[in-house]
């Protein structure tokens, strides 16, 4: 009997070192073990454990639906003012070999074009109204990116009114090259590329990791925003990103200059979209993904759930062998 109760003590011992050795963070790495096309996380706008938006500048109220958090109506109180919201998404680091896939849409009605920001950092995103989009540097453009005026490029939008029709957008992040790129789901459902950045004009991200941010210059009208959802990888262009070794920690205690305008020289406009990927403009907006959706549970936490397993389990057989003895 007291051989038994000693391996049992070994036992639990052994597991308590292990549950106690694996850093809780571990659990927080939704990007690590998701695979390609996984959706990694969709916005609730009352917050949770991974989202604790608040106001970054000027004055934005943003109200949830009541009965789904993951919509909300967005309005400015100050007019003519960078008036921001969001946060930083835990478990979603922009490092170098990761790259994400944002899409979200915008719901415009009672016929204001209302526009809104969507940024990955507070500092690099889209904004844009009914008929056109742009990238966007804080408040001004990225470079000499301006703005892509859907039928300019023969595209033919989903919503022609602001009359409730929703539209559909979608926004590429590789934080390895420090590009973006900036789609529409056109009236067939197809996503379209609107524009890109190009290598050298983002020279590093403002976070460590991935944030949902929203932007609204103009006071007294209202936009509905919906489904922001957040996948693994570049699913819309299909790259591939290399694996990279991290050297060192990327520096995000000194973030960008948020009232300067851009000075990075203007990018080549002759340079054309890879053709060895999947055209973008062949891609279903609705099927560019695979909708599993992750809650950070990988291998570290397995192996915590497993080493409680063994602390409980062992502590009851030690319990009762004792109680058996007395």
């Amino acid at each position: 009997m007291k051989k038994i109760l000693l391996s049992f003590c070994i036992v639990i011992l052994i597991a308590s070192v292990l549950s106690s050795a694996i850093p809780a963070s571990a659990e927080e790495n939704l990007y690590e073990y998701a695979l390609f096309g996984d959706l990694l996380y969709t916005v609730n706008f009352n917050g949770d454990s991974y989202y604790s938006p608040a106001s970054t500048s000027g004055s934005l109220t943003v109200t949830p639906d009541s009965q789904d958090s993951t919509k909300a109506v967005i309005q400015a109180n100050t007019n003519n003012a960078q008036n921001r919201w969001g946060g930083e998404i835990t478990g979603l680091p922009l490092g170098i070999n990761n790259a994400y896939t944002i899409t979200w849409t915008e719901t415009r009605n009672d016929n204001v074009d209302g526009a809104i920001g969507i940024y990955a950092d507070n500092v690099y995103g889209s904004y844009g109204y009914l008929v056109k989009h742009k990238l966007m540097y804080n408040g001004s453009n990225i470079g000499s990116h301006d703005y892509i005026t859907y039928t300019n490029k023969s595209i033919l939008a989903a919503a022609t009114a602001c009359d409730g029709t929703p539209q559909s957008f979608a926004m590429e992040v590789n934080a390895q090259d420090k590009t973006i790129k900036l789609y529409i789901s056109d009236y067939n459902n197809v996503w379209q590329l609107l524009d890109q950045s190009t290598a050298g004009e983002i020279m590093s991200f403002a976070t460590s990791n991935l944030g949902i941010y929203l932007y609204v210059y103009y006071s007294g009208k209202p936009i509905t925003l919906s489904a922001v959802n957040i996948y693994k990888g570049l699913t819309i262009s299909g790259e591939i990103l290399q694996e990279l070794e991290e050297t060192t920690a990327p520096d995000t205690t000194t973030p960008p200059d948020t009232t300067a305008k851009v000075t990075t020289a203007t990018p080549q406009t002759t340079k054309k979209v890879e053709t060895t990927k999947t055209p973008e403009t062949t891609t279903a907006a609705g099927t560019t993904v695979i909708t599993e959706s992750k809650t950070g549970c990988g291998k570290s936490s397995i192996l915590i759930g497993f080493a409680q397993s063994i602390t409980i389990i062992g502590g009851s057989i030690l319990f009762i062998a004792i109680k058996k003895k007395f």
